[in-house]
């Protein structure tokens, strides 16, 4: 089958995509100390790549997308083999063993991207991107289809499957969109075929999550998105395995 064309590049629909989902925090990236995160090496993020400032709650939390630090994780969530477990905050999940969480070029707004080993030609050909949020984000239904109105103008192209509800054990509710549409991936220029997946958890309480999951078929396919949200739970501090 054909897949729709679009003139954006990868790395383009990916920020895109992490705007999208980090702007439903109604902040920007804040650190554990409340104050806005610039980059890995302290210095400000560009213009472009910048959220609006983060706040705080009337009781004195941070709000918008939270700093957090990916911890490699023994815990059982039934990953593919060939795959590692991470606890992202309260999210645990599980992305290919040569996947690594990125800081300093992860996807603008997120709190931690996983991304494959670029090619011999520079490409960053996937990413998840995981997004911890201190915010009222209001409810599943609005989150969603807000995400779905933005993500169908992105790729020029609807969700390929309606959108699917999923079970996330720990959250209250959770949502899968996921698109299927050809990609030009920079600096080659080359098209790929193209996955991408957002997912919407509910939490009963703060913080929230939003994760972008896409990628090149070639490091990312409809097999991998849906074993990837397969792993998914919730695991709130102090709760048993």
């Amino acid at each position: 089958m054909t897949r729709p064309s679009t003139r954006r590049s990868l790395p383009t629909t990916l920020l895109l995509g992490a705007l999208l989902l980090g702007a439903c925090a109604g902040g920007g990236r804040t650190g554990v100390d409340g104050q806005g995160a610039g980059t890995d090496d302290g210095s400000s993020p560009p213009p472009s790549a910048s959220q609006p400032s983060a706040g705080a709650t009337a009781s004195g939390e941070p709000t918008g997308t939270l700093e957090v630090q990916a911890r490699e994780s023994d815990l059982d969530v039934g990953a593919p083999s060939g795959w590692r477990t991470w606890e992202v905050a309260d999210l645990v999940m599980a992305v290919p063993a040569e996947w690594e969480p990125s800081y300093d070029r992860g996807l603008p707004g997120s709190s931690v991207t996983f991304l494959p080993p670029q090619s011999s030609d520079d490409e960053t050909l996937g990413a998840v991107a995981v997004f911890v949020e201190n915010s009222a984000l209001g409810p599943l239904a609005l989150r969603t289809r807000l995400a779905e109105e933005v993500r169908t103008d992105q790729v020029g192209t609807g969700p390929a499957v309606p959108v699917e509800e999923r079970d996330v054990p720990g959250a209250l509710g959770a949502t899968l969109l996921t698109y299927e549409y050809e990609q030009e991936v920079q600096p080659t220029g080359r098209t790929y075929e193209s996955v991408s997946g957002d997912v919407l958890l509910q939490t009963e309480e703060n913080p929230q999550y939003s994760i972008s999951a896409s990628g090149a078929t070639q490091v990312w396919d409809l097999d991998d998105l849906q074993a990837f949200v397969g792993t998914l739970e919730l695991r709130r501090s102090g709760a048993g395995a």
